[in-house]
């Protein structure tokens, strides 16, 4: 699948249009709260705050919870699930940075400035990662390659 490697200007301009829309919905408020969606929506409610601070002259305060906020921000719809199920949870307006099916991005994996460091061994982190989670040492004698391995078949597997 083609990347397309996005750039701290590109956030920019991408929060720039969240931001302008929120201000569209809020009209006479003079605050508005953001929810950024935990892990890549918080880069996102980050950006979204920045300009609605910088260019629209509005006060912005990121929520810790969505029950908090007026609006929820990711960085990208893909699937649509997350944002079906914030919309369910939540019934508050969702916004992200970029919405893959109405985009030139659709068909591209979308790589964004904070997921850029070590992309090599983005998925291997992720699994070993994984193995923490389940209360395993990904160290230990027998799990050390096992990162490798497990890409290494999703690779033939998909």
């Amino acid at each position: 699948m083609e990347k397309a490697i996005l750039t701290w200007d590109d956030i920019e301009e991408f929060s720039d249009s969240v931001a302008l829309s929120i201000c569209k919905e809020i009209h006479d408020n003079s605050f508005v709260n953001i929810y950024g969606v935990p892990r890549g929506g918080v880069y996102a409610a980050l950006a979204v705050k920045s300009s609605i601070e910088g260019k629209h002259n509005k006060k912005c305060y990121i929520t810790n919870t969505p029950q908090e906020a007026d609006f929820i921000i990711d960085d990208i719809v893909d699937s649509g699930k997350t944002k079906q199920n914030h919309l369910d949870l939540y019934d508050l307006p969702f916004y992200a940075l970029i919405d893959k099916k109405n985009s030139v991005l659709e068909n591209k994996w979308v790589v964004f400035p904070w997921e850029q460091t070590n992309q090599e061994n983005g998925p291997e982190e992720n699994i070993r990662r994984v193995i923490e989670y389940i209360g395993e040492d990904p160290n230990r004698e027998g799990l050390i390659e096992t990162p490798k391995r497990v890409v290494r078949s999703f690779e033939k597997l998909y």
